[in-house]
């Protein structure tokens, strides 16, 4: 039986981690920061729709990436509330995503898209489709395992980051 106390504060450590490392990458393009940080304030309506501003492989790219980014969160959001309906875990992700597209508009530090507000989302609610997966075939264990996994690629992330940091300030 595991110990729930210990479980529970370690998800809730590396949810807050992740959050400030996605908020890093969304917000104010960490490592990625380019020229039109704080000057860009559009609004992408139309989903899926390659404009001007950016060419298909980049446009690709980020659709992969705000997928990817987006899977941990969902998988979080069951460990930390684990008896929530799934509607309101699927609220929850799109209103982050929400909020990362609002904040990139108010501040104008990117493009503020509906691609990635869906993107974003199907990300996380693979994330908890992954974390029932898992939950169906660690049972018990699947807190611990999700911990340990997720711990490393913590660190792993944070190595990079660190990298990436010291790359920018040379």
């Amino acid at each position: 039986m595991r110990n729930t106390t210990k479980q529970d504060k370690l998800s809730l450590l590396l949810t807050t981690i992740y959050l400030a490392a996605v908020s890093a990458v969304i917000l104010f393009k960490f490592p990625f920061r380019g020229d039109d940080f704080g000057t860009v304030r559009v609004i992408e309506l139309i989903p899926f729709y390659v404009s001007e501003i950016h060419d298909v492989s980049f446009f690709v790219s980020n659709i992969v990436y705000n997928f990817l980014f987006f899977i941990p969160f969902g998988v979080f959001v069951c460990l930390l509330k684990p008896k929530w309906m799934f509607a309101k875990k699927i609220v929850v992700i799109t209103l982050l995503s929400l909020s990362f597209e609002v904040v990139q508009f108010v501040l104008g530090i990117g493009i503020s898209d509906t691609t990635d507000l869906i993107t974003n989302t199907t990300g996380g609610i693979t994330g908890v489709g992954l974390y029932r997966v898992m939950q169906t075939i660690f049972k018990d264990k699947t807190h611990t395992i999700i911990n340990v996994v997720a711990l490393i690629l913590t660190v792993v992330m944070l190595m990079l980051f660190g990298a990436a940091y010291g790359t920018m300030i040379r």
